[in-house]
């Protein structure tokens, strides 16, 4: 009796370690700079290394001039730079799983999809939006009061966090997109291929981390500290 039992327990455990029942998004594939990782529910600390796991339920933080990329399990990159904060939920393996969901506190992020499906394969929510893509890589910044989106390829829908609020937009290659709180998102617009290539340079988050700001290439900080005086 206890011989079955045993092999039982045993083809269960093997029946779940092959249907993906693990707590793994990914590993770490470059980081440069200061790094915290930790668990959202208990607070436990890891260190984060090349090739470190990284699991469904982590949070990750970032210092000024800090950076990490993300490989996922499923071929899908996540590119997290400078005061940054992200929460990971979970992850898109299969066609029936729900999307991969992410969280940007504050800080900017870039999205590149790998693992194509035929619906919606990701949603990245921050505090002012919700970002949804089939297969479109993409960058947010988010701050408390807003994000701003840019559509690297393919089309991003973007609708405000706010149920309230039904304006929502599709973007596409090449168009930006803003989001504030408690406000309609802005009418998409179109940028340049060279606004493009240093579109996450053109902006920093303040450091409350209430609002992004936007730094003039030719003034630089003198044009930062002024915009941060106007809030």
């Amino acid at each position: 009796m206890k011989i079955k039992l045993l092999i039982m327990i045993y083809f269960v455990f093997f029946i779940f370690q092959n249907k993906g029942f693990s707590d793994l998004i990914g590993r770490v594939i470059q980081l440069s700079g200061t790094i915290e990782r930790s668990s959202i529910t208990t607070g436990q600390r890891y260190n984060t290394d090349i090739g470190s796991q990284v699991d469904f339920g982590q949070r990750i933080k970032l210092q000024n001039d800090s950076y990490i990329e993300i490989l996922y399990e499923n071929g899908t990159s996540i590119l997290i730079s400078d005061e940054s904060e992200v929460l990971l939920y979970s992850i898109r393996m299969k066609v029936d799983d729900a999307p991969t969901k992410i969280k940007l506190l504050y800080g900017k992020i870039k999205v590149i999809p790998r693992q194509v499906f035929n619906d919606r394969s990701l949603i990245l929510t921050t505090p002012t939006a919700i970002i949804s893509i089939v297969d479109a890589t993409f960058s947010a910044i988010a701050s408390e009061n807003e994000t701003k989106i840019v559509s690297f390829s393919s089309k991003v829908g973007i609708a405000s966090i706010n149920p309230g609020i039904k304006k929502a937009y599709i973007i596409f290659e090449g168009e930006e997109i803003s989001v504030k709180k408690n406000i309609p998102p802005s009418s998409p617009v179109g940028i340049t291929d060279t606004v493009i290539k240093f579109w996450m340079d053109n902006y920093i988050i303040s450091s409350d981390h209430k609002y992004i700001l936007k730094i003039n290439q030719e003034e630089g900080f003198i044009d930062w500290i002024l915009r941060k005086r106007e809030y």
